[in-house]
This record gives structure tokens, C-alpha cells and sequence, in this order.
């Protein structure tokens, strides 16, 4: 077990860099029950780094949030915590400094999709002004409908 008490000070927030990719892809599979292929991750960070960030510490990747951009709408894609780094606070500090970049990047929207039955996560996206719009039926692989959630990004 992990034990640290000043996260903050040992937890590095930076844009994705290829050799943090295993790292990643190991916390994707260990967070989602339908993880996105590897693949998407190595397109994503040679396409758009600056919307994929990674939280590092002593070398070891333990969280990511990944959002792509079209034109003034931004969309988280993945947010994810490694197990032993959770509850620590890590995973608002990535949103916030996301929700930040896409801000200066001139969003005017963020969306995302979460799972209906994922109730932690859309409370968690809700302190961050996230309000439900809808859902898509049949969204994940497996059938499960998505909560579509959107923010107006503050100016």
C-alpha cells in the first residue's frame, strides 16, 4: 500500500508522454468494465496531448483524464484514479485543472457520458456544475444506457 499524506506535493499533473501509456491503459482496464482499446490512447496522445493529462508520481502514472475538442465543445472521454491513489482528492484536482485547459482553449461546452448505473460518478461531476441533459439508450457495449451531462464553461 501507497501511504502519503502530502499528495499534493508528490503528484505531478502533466500532458501525457508516450512512455506513461502502459501506465494508463493498466488503470483503463482496472477502472471500466469496458475498457477503451489500447489504441485509442496511443492515437490520443499523439493527436491532442494537451487534453490528455496524466498524474505521476515517483515515476508510477496513477490517474489520467482525457478529453477531445471539437471546435468550442469539449468532451471528457475517460477519467481514472489508480485503486491505491483514490479517495485522496486526485482525481478533482485532474478535472479542474482539465476543465481549466479547455477553458483557455475557448469551450464554450463540456459534455460527457456515464454509465446510468454509475451513481459516485455523477455526483462527482455534478460539483464541478455538470447537470444532466439526457440519456442515450443503449450506450455501452453491453447495453447499458449513458447519463449525458454537460457544462457551460464559465468565461
Amino acid at each position: 500500500m501507497h501511504e502519503n499524506h502530502g499528495l499534493h506535493d508528490s503528484v505531478e499533473v502533466t500532458t501525457v508522454r508516450s512512455e506513461f501509456l502502459d501506465g494508463i491503459y493498466e488503470i483503463e482496464c482496472q477502472s471500466f468494465i469496458d475498457p477503451y482499446p489500447f489504441q485509442v490512447f496511443v492515437v490520443l496522445a499523439g493527436r491532442t496531448p494537451e487534453t490528455f493529462l496524466v498524474a505521476v508520481s515517483a515515476n508510477v502514472v496513477v490517474g489520467y483524464v482525457l478529453a477531445s475538442l471539437d471546435e468550442d465543445i469539449g468532451h471528457i472521454l475517460s477519467i481514472a484514479v489508480r485503486l491505491d491513489f483514490r479517495g485522496r482528492g486526485l482525481g478533482s484536482r485532474m478535472m479542474i485543472e482539465m476543465l481549466e485547459t479547455l477553458r483557455r482553449k475557448g469551450t464554450r461546452f463540456t459534455e460527457l457520458e456515464v454509465r446510468i448505473s454509475n451513481r459516485k460518478a455523477v455526483e462527482f461531476y455534478k460539483k464541478f456544475g455538470f447537470k444532466v441533459v439526457g440519456h442515450v439508450k443503449r450506450y455501452y457495449r453491453d447495453g447499458e444506457d449513458a447519463v449525458r451531462m454537460t457544462r457551460k464553461v464559465s468565461q
